[in-house]
């Protein structure tokens, strides 16, 4: 039409080109990826974490290890994964527990650990994982703050800092709501950097050995590094899961004790200002500042974070089954054939809390069985039985029934 006309237009080719040179990579962005991706081309809004009290959030994350090992007992060669809390003004490494499979039961441990060693937390900082949202760690948040303590779940604002140092990366947190993570933008958080930190400790510091498969091979490549992975088990050249939890445990110790750490220097608001400052130097300055640690009991750390079963369990006779083990007290055989729910340690099995109505009741332990043989302890049983039947008896002699009389008074 505009050639029959005579008009003087660009083509549809020129159109294109003026308007490429209009549209910003913010448009281009919104326009591929939504808000999201938006919000990872604009300036991240970085934050200083020097106003905060140690141990005031903890920023948690899980992580596949870049190391091949051995399991000591199967032989099985896997690649081990864990759960770790970081402290977000000292960057302490507060608890970390690892497995052959990250679950919600590793991110209790890894905050039971660290309770133990530093005391209670005030807010944690995850992402919006399945694990994260279940109700063991809801529960755990609910039982802290019966405990007397302000817990609250934090989130990051979703950022891309990929390419940041991992330990300059120091971006908004907002105090006070109950907020995840978002997955995609798992960058923003600081101790994403960490576990690279930690993997070249382990490998500069303490020499650990074990092959890294690709996980971004195709198909062929990955197929040769396994073969390679079993090689290398055969001829003894990889560390064993004992081997590796030891070193991780020292990098840790390494982390927090001796490595100089750029982001707790920059953040030191004492003078003299040091060339250099480590994680535990910050929380030492703190504490003498008058910060003070809130250390829990065993026991009070027993009842938040011992994991739960999905279901209750049918006391028989003062004993309820669990895990294909006989647990005993004598508190429960007056709740014969109710049910009471469990809480117990993936650690230590020879253990379990009753819990009755919400409310505690007693700890069971594993039922010691007689002998045929052993005479001491087929007569102490028999003795304790005995014990039991009597205590039943003058119970039911102080019991009057409306006057009537029994066999035993």
């Amino acid at each position: 039409e505009a050639k029959r006309r005579g008009w003087r237009i660009g083509s549809y080719r020129s159109a294109l080109w003026w308007l490429e040179q209009r549209i910003t990579p913010q448009l281009r962005a919104l326009q591929r990826g939504g808000v999201r991706a938006l919000d990872n081309t604009l300036p991240p809004v970085l934050r200083d974490y020097s106003d905060l009290d140690p141990l005031e959030i903890l920023v948690g994350d899980q992580h596949r290890w870049d190391f091949w090992v051995v399991d000591d007992e199967t032989g099985e060669v896997f690649r081990p994964e864990c759960y770790l809390w970081q402290d977000l003004r000292t960057r302490i490494l507060y608890g970390a527990a690892v497995d052959h499979k990250y679950d919600s039961q590793l991110m209790g441990l890894a905050l039971r650990i660290g309770i133990k060693i530093f005391g209670a937390f005030r807010n944690i900082y995850t992402d919006n994982g399945k694990q994260e949202l279940s109700r063991y760690i809801m529960s755990i948040l609910a039982d802290v703050r019966r405990l007397g303590m302000e817990v609250q779940a934090e989130m990051d604002y979703p950022l891309d800092v990929a390419d940041a140092d991992s330990e300059d990366i120091m971006p908004v947190v907002t105090v006070g709501k109950h907020r995840k993570a978002i997955v995609r933008n798992a960058k923003a958080k600081m101790i994403e950097g960490t576990f690279n930190v930690l993997e070249g400790i382990m490998r500069n510091q303490f020499r650990l050995p074990g092959y890294v498969k690709e996980l971004a091979g195709d198909k062929d490549e990955n197929e040769i590094d396994e073969k390679e992975v079993k090689a290398l088990a055969a001829s003894g050249k990889l560390p064993t899961y004992r081997e590796f939890v030891l070193t991780m445990c020292h990098a840790m110790d390494y982390y927090n004790q001796q490595k100089a750490h750029r982001g707790v220097l920059s953040e030191w608001r004492w003078t003299p200002k040091p060339t250099s400052a480590t994680p535990f130097k910050c929380l030492e300055q703190c504490y003498t500042d008058g910060w003070r640690f809130s250390p829990l009991s065993d026991d009070a750390i027993d009842l938040v974070f011992l994991a739960r079963p999905s279901r209750s369990r049918i006391v028989d006779r003062g004993r309820v089954s669990f895990q294909n083990l006989l647990y005993e007290s004598d508190e429960l055989i007056s709740f014969n054939g109710q049910e009471v729910d469990l809480r117990y340690d993936p650690i230590d099995p020879s253990y379990v809390l009753c819990f009755y109505r919400g409310e505690y009741l007693c700890r069971a332990e594993t039922v010691e069985y007689s002998s045929m043989k052993d005479m001491e302890l087929a007569e102490r049983k028999i003795t304790e039985k005995y014990s039991r039947r009597r205590e039943f008896i003058e119970q039911y002699r102080a019991t009057r029934f409306f006057g009537v009389p029994t066999m035993f008074v």
